[in-house]
C-alpha cells in the first residue's frame, strides 16, 4: 500500500474524534492526501448498519447480532473505501476499528469464543493491518460526562452502565500494552494531546 492507515481508539467521550479532525487539518495544510473516516459506517451501506447498531432502541440487540453487524459494516468499509484510498497513497485516519470490536464485544460483552471472533474480524477486514493505532485513555465517568454535556445524541452504547464502560477501558489498556499502541492521556488539554499525536504520526509518515 502506498498510503498509511492510522486508527484512533478510545472509550466514549475520549476526544478521539476531535483529535482525528485536528490531525487531518494539520496534514492537509502540509499538502498530504488525507481520508477521514469512521466505524461503524464510512459508506452508504455501512452507515445504514451504523443506524441499526447505535440508534435502534426499539428492541434488545443480541450481542452476537451486534458483532455481526459491526463486522458487516467493516467488510464493506474496508473493501469500498479504505483499501482504495491506501492504494492511491492517502493517509487514512479511521475513528475506531478492530480494537473497538475486541474491547467492546470480547472485553465488555464477554462474547464466547474470542479466538473465533478475532479470526472473523481478520476475514472481515481482508487481513488489512494498520500502520499506527492511537489509544486515547480517559476515565469513563469523565468521558461520559463530556458526552452528556455536549449537544450530541447519546447512542445505545453510551447508555450502557458505568460497569460496562469500565470493562471497555480495562480491555483497551490491555490491548494497547500487548500491541504496543501509542497511548495518550485523555485528561490533558486538547492542544497537548494534539501536539503529542502529531509528533508520533509525523515520524510514522516520513
Amino acid at each position: 500500500m502506498k498510503g498509511k492507515f492510522i486508527i484512533f481508539e478510545g472509550g466514549e467521550g475520549s476526544g478521539k474524534t476531535v483529535q482525528q479532525e485536528k490531525l487531518a487539518s494539520l496534514l492537509k495544510k502540509q499538502g498530504k492526501k488525507v481520508l477521514v473516516t469512521h466505524e461503524p459506517g464510512g459508506t452508504k451501506i455501512a452507515d445504514k448498519i451504523r443506524q441499526v447498531i447505535l440508534y435502534n432502541d426499539h428492541e434488545k440487540l443480541l450481542g452476537k447480532a451486534e458483532l455481526f453487524l459491526f463486522l458487516a459494516s467493516r467488510a464493506q468499509h474496508v473493501h469500498q473505501k479504505i483499501i482504495p484510498a491506501l492504494k492511491k497513497g492517502y493517509i487514512v485516519l479511521c475513528d475506531r476499528f478492530s480494537g473497538s470490536t475486541l474491547a467492546y464485544q470480547i472485553g465488555a460483552r464477554h462474547l464466547p469464543e474470542p479466538e473465533l471472533i478475532i479470526k472473523m474480524d481478520r476475514y472481515a477486514k481482508s487481513y488489512l493491518k494498520e500502520d499506527l493505532t492511537i489509544y486515547i485513555d480517559v476515565d469513563p465517568k469523565i468521558g461520559l460526562a463530556r458526552k452528556k454535556g455536549s449537544l450530541l445524541h447519546l447512542t445505545r452504547i453510551d447508555k450502557e452502565k458505568i460497569a460496562f464502560h469500565n470493562l471497555v477501558r480495562k480491555s483497551f489498556k490491555k490491548l494497547a500494552k500487548k500491541n504496543k499502541w501509542t497511548t495518550i492521556n485523555g485528561n490533558l488539554t486538547l492542544e497537548e494531546n494534539a501536539k503529542e499525536i502529531y509528533d508520533v504520526v509525523s515520524k510514522k509518515i516520513r
